[in-house]
């Protein structure tokens, strides 16, 4: 287990996701993304509030331990992102950022072909842990 290279940072205005999260809201310069790193590589109010390893048992899965006032009692939603391209926390969720013109596609049969603007960069479908889903939360895992 490691804190090596572990961030958690905080949206404490909620403009995150825009008017309409997971869905393209049109670019819109006023959201600031998350603006407080809370925890970084160990320091932060609790340098033991979150750990990652490699899965031992299967090398392609990482694991994931934190500490449960980080997320409250009542359940939540996560998803997960890599990005070693634009690396702009400022500008999440990009969607609300770039239009599909800017972004570019990595598809060479798209129109919208090549990358551009957001390049080396994925995510995950949003999980739920702790609370039944209705289905219309933005993002679910199907």
């Amino acid at each position: 287990w490691s804190v090596k290279d572990v961030q958690i940072y905080q949206d404490v205005d909620g403009d995150v996701g825009g008017l309409s999260p997971m869905v393209n809201d049109h670019p819109e310069e006023g959201f600031n993304g998350y603006e407080v790193l809370l925890f970084d590589s160990g320091e932060g109010e609790d340098p033991d509030l979150i750990w990652v390893r490699r899965n031992p048992d299967d090398d392609t899965s990482i694991q994931i331990a934190f500490k449960a006032d980080l997320i409250g009692p009542n359940g939540y939603m996560w998803s997960a992102w890599a990005d070693d391209g634009l690396q702009a926390l400022d500008h999440r969720d990009y969607n609300d950022r770039f239009t599909e013109e800017d972004a570019g596609s990595p598809y060479p049969g798209s129109p919208l072909y090549p990358i551009k603007a957001i390049y080396l960069y994925d995510t995950t479908c949003r999980s739920f842990y702790g609370f039944t889903p209705t289905g219309n939360e933005p993002g679910l895992c199907p």
